[in-house]
């Protein structure tokens, strides 16, 4: 979430968060009420170590979750996006695929309904943990699931559109395929931009789009649409 926020807004939490510590210090350090310089190295240093410590205990992500779920208006500041979201995607390997062999027929058909194959139900989650510094987001594949890769996020962030007011997260992965067929590599890069769909003060879904560096040297790189459903 601290990525949300501006240098000058920062510095203004730290500052904050720092007086609130030295506030408590206070009367320990000084319990006569009188600030004195030799006590002073002492009364900065407890200051510091506590605000750190404040700002370690409530930016963890556990936290975070639990104040958004109980001040729900939190949301329009910054999404609380920890949970686990049911994945669903739509792919245009059909398209691809009916080019590389040059079915035009195929290639028509598929064109004329927007170049995306069928959706998949249910591929697998998005588990996400997202505190006051880090932002985690893991995939868990279905079990049921076609995908013959294994997927692994490399890094993320989460950005304000500053036209449309919207929250979107953004991703790249790694994906290895154990066993690749001659349409394959071994392993390929990907990255997802999904839009923050809020209903009713709280985060239910994540909408976007998809794209991959897969087999990319053949012409087959695929791309497609995501949508993360809140389980």
């Amino acid at each position: 979430m601290i990525q949300l926020l501006s240098p000058r807004a920062f510095v203004r939490l730290v500052a904050s968060v720092f007086l609130i510590a030295a506030l408590i210090i206070f009367p320990f350090a000084f319990p006569s009420g009188n600030p004195t310089w030799h006590g002073l190295p002492r009364f900065l240093s407890f200051s510091t170590t506590l605000a750190f410590l404040m700002l370690a205990i409530a930016g963890h992500h556990r936290v975070i979750d639990w104040l958004w779920r109980f001040f729900p208006l939190l949301n329009h500041l910054a999404p609380n996006l920890n949970g686990r979201y049911r994945l669903s995607t739509s792919s245009n390997w059909a398209l691809k695929k009916a080019m590389s062999e040059g079915d035009s027929a195929a290639k028509a058909d598929l064109i004329e309904k927007g170049g995306l194959d069928r959706v998949v139900p249910y591929e697998g989650v998005l588990r996400i943990q997202h505190g006051l510094f880090t932002l985690r987001i893991c995939y868990e594949p279905a079990d049921s699931s076609a995908s013959r890769s294994e997927s692994t996020v490399l890094c993320s962030a989460l950005r304000q559109n500053a036209d449309s007011g919207d929250f979107e997260l953004f991703y790249v992965f790694r994906a290895r395929v154990p066993q690749p067929l001659s349409t394959d590599e071994q392993a390929y890069f990907g990255a997802a931009e999904l839009i923050v769909k809020c209903d009713k003060n709280r985060v239910r879904q994540l909408r976007g789009s998809y794209w991959t560096n897969r087999s990319w040297r053949k012409g087959l790189n695929t791309a497609g649409i995501a949508l993360a459903e809140r389980r």
